[in-house]
C-alpha cells in the first residue's frame, strides 16, 4: 500500500509540473520611459569643481507607466534632502526629465565610451546623462554614464 501512496505523488506531482507549464508566456512589456530608465554612475560637480565621483543614480518608471520616472540617488539625497528619491516629469521623446529639486536633466544617447572592467575586448559606447540639483540653494550638477537600461 505504501508503494501506491508514493507512486500516486510521484503520478500527481509530474501531472502538477506538466499543467503548471502550460501556462500563458508573461506580458512583458517596456515601460513608456525605457529611454530615460537605466542605472547610472555620476560625478557631483559645483562651480566647475569635482566634488564627488562613483555616485550611483538610478532612474525607472513610476507604476502608472506614465511619462513620471523616479531618479535615486543613494547617498547625498538622502542626507541633504531627507529621501532619495525624487519624482520628475519625463519627456521620453526628447530624453528628457525635471522635477522637484531636479532641472535641466538629459540624457544623450550613445554619447560616451567607456572601458568595462572586465572585459579586455576595448570600450563600448553608452549614454550619458546629466542633471541639476538644488540643494536648498546649494546647486550641484550630475553628469555620468549608463551601466544598464532598455537596450
Amino acid at each position: 500500500m505504501r508503494r501506491l501512496s508514493s507512486y500516486t505523488c510521484a503520478v500527481m506531482m509530474a501531472a502538477a509540473s506538466v499543467l503548471a507549464s502550460c501556462d500563458n508566456k508573461p506580458d512583458i512589456w517596456e515601460p513608456n520611459t525605457a529611454s530615460l530608465c537605466g542605472e547610472w554612475v555620476c560625478g557631483m560637480y559645483q562651480e566647475g569643481e569635482q566634488v564627488a565621483e562613483d555616485v550611483s543614480v538610478y532612474t525607472y518608471n513610476t507604476a502608472a507607466n506614465d511619462n513620471n520616472i523616479w531618479l535615486m540617488e543613494k547617498g547625498y539625497f538622502e542626507e541633504l534632502l531627507g529621501s532619495n528619491l525624487v519624482k520628475c516629469e519625463g519627456k521620453p521623446g526628447n530624453r528628457t526629465f525635471e522635477g522637484g529639486v531636479i532641472s535641466d536633466g538629459q540624457i544623450f544617447p550613445k554619447a560616451v565610451e567607456v572601458w568595462p572592467k572586465n572585459l579586455d575586448a576595448g570600450p563600448i559606447t553608452v549614454d550619458s546623462i546629466a542633471f541639476t540639483v538644488d540643494f536648498g540653494g546649494e546647486i550641484v550638477n550630475y553628469g555620468g554614464h549608463r551601466l544598464t537600461g532598455w537596450e
